[in-house]
């Protein structure tokens, strides 16, 4: 029978009054006199040890946290031996005894009777670097072993709270007075010091922890809502906030604690912190502290980037400037804000040689890492080096070289051949005004005659247009009236032509501390704080503060709406002025919502669905409420749909409203969490494609996501993209669950087995695969029909001309063709490319969990795009550019491999298909020949190895003859090379040359 009896759980209680005997006796005895005196830290752990009361334990608490060194020389947080015992002994016996129950009452007869005030004297004995060492240490212990039973789950819980209750509470000035004055004269203990709190705090050492701490528990009754402790974006933020609050404390008395050694200790903190992974939180929670204190642009924090190393001075100022620029539009910039972001960043870089040499760098592209910088940002670094002549003449000569070159016309993405465009021209109107000899003397060099023949002459449409726009400008500089250089089209005549043309007339410089002060008051402290911020600030309230604040910031906004409604007239009805015409309706004889036994069950306080977009977003950011963050999730395509043509509630919070979706957690594990997501992301889209095209290619490489959520970023511009050209992307969605759900009973399997046999892909794949099928079949009837016999021998039919119109499709608008390439296509293969040539393989976007995904979403946008698409040889130069970079990442993974064979074979069928904007591929042959032929050979090797006759570095993928023919890999290497032939084969003496013919 013992046998069948399994404990449930085990808990172990241990003694401590045992541990010594002395102790107890000495502690009981004062306890007997009433008298507990604490006069030395071995009492206070000799206290700690033998269990103490609440009372006791309060008088001990009260000792300890005295900052002041003592006679004795003791203090609890400074790292000694004595305070490393009573730290340990804090964190690993006293916390988990006394942090579950400490209230109000344990206090009431002591000096102390405010709430928790017990609780507030025991963080303050933690707040240190021994006491955050320690509550990270239990944590590792605690989350390493199996976590089986609930008390162990509970102690990792409490241990959380506990330490995200110190590190409220413990801030960088503290380190900074014991790392700088307390070690003044030991150099060696404040190297150790230093370089233990850089590692613990900056390192993401706690984020990490505090992550892995919370995904165990996460499913258990004791996870409580996210904590910002292991948030890494909100604790970057905090981190800056301490910095900033730090460096004031500096600032005020910048010689003592320069002397001190403060200013190096802050300088390894910044360029650790910058390394965490979230530089930007970090640096725009640092400036906006340092905008808030009215410390701006002051000599004295040029000492913070003069103590960086040179690396991390880089990167301190290219952080900068995203964070500087990143809340004004890409058009419209006023030269106020310009120059007073250049001031306030000239403020910083003081006289550094090194930062100047990297701006000139990174204006004209030099290195291996490009970056996509805004016409904002550009603007602010040139007005930075305006002053500077020489520089001004290298950035505008180094830019017109790489602009005009052959091989970075031809090889280097649109995007950074667009902002290379807008520096030439910047560059070029400054030394116009300046030195207007040395601009004269460059436009007549044979490199800038060369290189318009080199633009024009381009394949791709978009270089050619570049190359005319920067063309003319300058020529209308340099050259007279009669002898100006003019091209006669109609793509020079748009807005954008005209917009890149007055980029010669732009006058920036750097701003006085007036307009640096102005600069910031505007960015700052005249505007509404970022939604991360807004949680980071509410991360200390209750649940129920943040819940009346939410609740009250909904009711504040949905007032605001009906103040704004116009004036209508109101007539009140008395009780008494009752129609007796009117049949009022019967009570119903019950309520469906009191069908439970239990009254208290019953919700009567039922959430209604959000009117407004801003409703919208306080409910889904109002993950407490489930009734609530469901409702909104369910209604939100629809809101953003109605929204989208009423008003400019939708532009006004498109950004917000698409962050706040990409970034979206399943709370609730909803079974159509995944659809609700992409059908909102969706709509945003469709709302606003151009802008949030941009939007969401920018957030996919830049962003701070998942790789589920980089996913539905992707899976939501291919589906976008379809539906503006009026294709179909399913039933709503939702796929082939959806029809079978709503089918006749007898037409669906059980459930065990349509679990099993069910279509599970994706949207992006499914309806990649129907595309792959509708350009599989017409080449397999054409083969079909070839084995048949000679076609004298076949009879044909006719078809009626009513059967043929009605097999003919209906025309439907393609709404996409305007911006597909601007808002869609080259944001996702520039920066795509981007990311390439800075970090390689080791990116996320080329690991094969996204690559494949990445790839059929371009796919699908080039088939939506349509072969009447007047950017379709833009868009295919640049995917072709792609593809045959990538081939090394398709030898390696089967599914990188279907999606480039898939996006290879898209790309010739919609330029050499049969349709009548098409030329038959003729194009393909005379602007692309070398990768047509470079790409044939390719793939013949590929399907060479997949039959298993050659050898390329590419996995088996079986063997046998029927396995090997209906593979889907061998299918599709057989069809590109069958498109790639007929091609070739029609057009071969454009590719070989006529004189091969004679």
């Amino acid at each position: 029978m013992d046998d069948l009896l399994n404990p449930v759980s085990t808990v172990t209680i241990r003694k401590k009054p045992d541990a010594d005997p002395t102790i107890s006796n000495q502690v009981g005895r004062e306890r007997e006199q009433n008298v507990l005196r604490v006069a030395s830290p071995e009492d206070a752990l000799k206290i700690l040890k033998a269990g103490p009361t609440s009372g006791e334990l309060f008088i001990v608490l009260d000792y300890l946290k005295i900052s002041q060194r003592r006679q004795d020389g003791f203090t609890i947080y400074v790292p000694e031996p004595k305070a490393t015992q009573i730290v340990h002994v804090l964190v690993n016996d006293i916390t988990p005894s006394y942090w579950p129950t400490i209230n109000e009452r344990t206090t009431k007869k002591f000096r102390q009777t405010t709430p928790n005030a017990l609780k507030t004297s025991l963080v303050e004995c933690l707040r240190s670097l021994l006491g955050i060492g320690s509550l990270i240490a239990r944590l590792k212990l605690l989350i390493t072993g199996p976590l089986k039973d609930g008390t162990k789950k509970q102690a990792v819980n409490e241990t959380l709270d506990v330490l995200q209750e110190v590190l409220s509470m413990y801030t960088l000035a503290d380190d900074l007075q014991i790392g700088s004055l307390l070690y003044a004269q030991e150099q060696t203990k404040r190297t150790v010091y230093w370089k233990e709190v850089v590692n613990l705090r900056a390192s993401g050492r706690i984020v990490a922890t505090a992550a892995q701490a919370e995904d165990v528990i996460k499913d258990s009754r004791h996870a409580p809502s996210a904590r910002w402790i292991a948030n890494g974006s909100q604790y970057a933020t905090s981190l800056g906030e301490q910095l900033g609050n730090a460096l004031l404390i500096v600032i005020r008395d910048p010689k003592s604690w320069e002397a001190a050694g403060a200013n190096r200790l802050l300088a390894q903190f910044t360029g650790k912190s910058l390394n965490m992974g979230y530089p930007n939180d970090f640096l725009r929670e640092l400036l906006r502290s340092i905008c808030v204190s009215k410390v701006r642009g002051s000599e004295e924090m040029k000492w913070l980037v003069r103590n960086l190393r040179t690396h991390e001075q880089f990167q301190f100022v290219d952080t900068m400037l995203p964070v500087l620029t990143e809340r004004q539009a890409n058009d419209s910039v006023p030269v106020k804000d310009v120059s007073g972001a250049a001031g306030f960043l000239v403020a910083f870089i003081g006289l550094n040689e090194s930062i100047y040499d990297h701006i000139v760098a990174r204006l004209v592209q030099e290195g291996p890492k490009i970056y996509d910088d805004s016409i904002y940002a550009l603007r602010v670094m040139l007005a930075v080096i305006s002053t500077d002549d020489e520089r001004m003449q290298q950035v505008l000569e180094k830019s017109m070289r790489r602009f005009w070159d052959k091989l970075y016309i031809k090889h280097s993405p649109q995007l950074a051949q667009e902002n290379l465009a807008q520096v030439l021209l910047l560059s070029a109107g400054h030394m116009h005004r300046k030195q207007p000899m040395f601009l004269f003397t460059m436009a007549r060099s044979s490199i800038h005659n060369a290189g318009v023949s080199n633009r024009l002459a381009a394949t791709s449409s978009r270089a050619r247009f570049l190359g005319m726009i920067v063309g003319t400008a300058i020529s209308d500089l340099v050259d007279k009236a009669g002898a100006k250089l003019k091209f006669d089209v109609d793509e020079l005549k748009t807005d954008e032509a005209k917009w890149y043309q007055d980029l010669v007339l732009i006058e920036d410089g750097v701003g006085g501390s007036l307009e640096v002060s102005e600069f910031l008051e505007r960015k700052w402290l005249k505007t509404v704080m970022p939604a991360a911020t807004t949680d980071l600030a509410l991360r200390s309230l209750p649940k129920a503060a943040q819940q009346v604040d939410r609740s009250q910031a909904v009711t504040d906004v949905s007032r605001t709406a009906i103040a704004k409604v116009g004036p209508s007239k109101i007539q009140v009805l008395g009780d008494d002025e009752e129609d007796e015409d009117l049949i009022p309706y019967a009570k119903p004889d019950s309520d469906p919502e009191d069908d439970d036994e239990d009254p208290t069950l019953v919700n009567r306080n039922r959430p209604t669905a959000p009117v407004y977009i801003r409703d919208l977003i306080a409910s889904l950011r109002d993950t407490e409420n489930h009734d609530r963050h469901v409702l909104a999730l369910r209604t939100g395509p629809s809101l953003i749909r109605r929204k989208a043509n009423f008003g400019k509630e939708v532009s006004d919070h498109g950004v917000e409203l698409a962050n706040l979706f990409a970034g979206l957690s399943d709370h609730y594990e909803l079974d159509d969490f995944a659809k609700l997501r992409l059908q909102s992301l969706v709509a945003i889209l469709v709302a606003q494609p151009k802008d949030m095209g941009r939007w969401f290619a920018k957030a996919f490489f830049e962003g701070d996501y998942s790789i589920s959520q980089r996913g539905a970023i992707l899976s939501a511009l291919g589906l976008s993209a379809r539906e503006m050209a009026g294709l179909e992307n399913g039933d709503d969605l939702t796929g082939p669950a959806k029809e079978m759900s709503e089918a006749f009973p007898s037409k669906r399997l059980p459930d065990k087995f349509h679990q099993l046999y069910a279509d599970h892909d994706d949207p992006v794949t499914r309806e990649s695969k129907k595309l792959e099928r509708g350009m599989m079949e017409p080449l397999a009837l054409k083969a079909a029909d070839k084995l048949s016999g000679p076609n004298a021998l076949k009879v044909r039919t006719f078809s009626s001309r009513m059967d043929v119109e009605k097999k003919r499709k209906k025309p439907v608008s393609n709404q996409l063709g305007m911006i597909v390439a601007d808002g869609f296509f080259f944001p996702l293969t520039g920066r795509f490319q981007m990311t390439l040539q800075a970090h390689g393989r080791k990116s996320i976007q080329s690991s094969p969990h996204l690559l494949p995904l990445y790839l059929r979403t371009l796919t699908l946008i080039l088939h939506a795009a349509g072969p009447s698409c007047s950017s379709l040889p833009s868009m295919t130069s640049e995917l072709f550019d792609l593809l045959l970079g990538l081939r090394g990442h398709a030898v390696q993974d089967e599914n990188v491999l279907e999606a480039l064979l898939f996006a290879l074979l898209t790309a010739l069928d919609l330029n050499a298909g049969e349709d009548s904007a098409t030329d038959g591929g003729r194009r393909l042959c005379t602007e692309m020949g070398r990768e047509m032929l470079e790409m044939q050979g390719w793939v013949e090797g590929v399907f060479e190895r997949l039959n298993e006759k050659g050898a390329i570095g590419l996995p088996k993928v079986g063997s046998g003859k029927e396995q090997r023919e209906g593979d889907r890999l061998t299918t599709l290497a057989a069809a590109v090379l069958t498109r790639i032939s007929e091609i070739v084969g029609k057009f071969q003496r454009l590719l070989i040359g006529d004189m091969v013919a004679l």
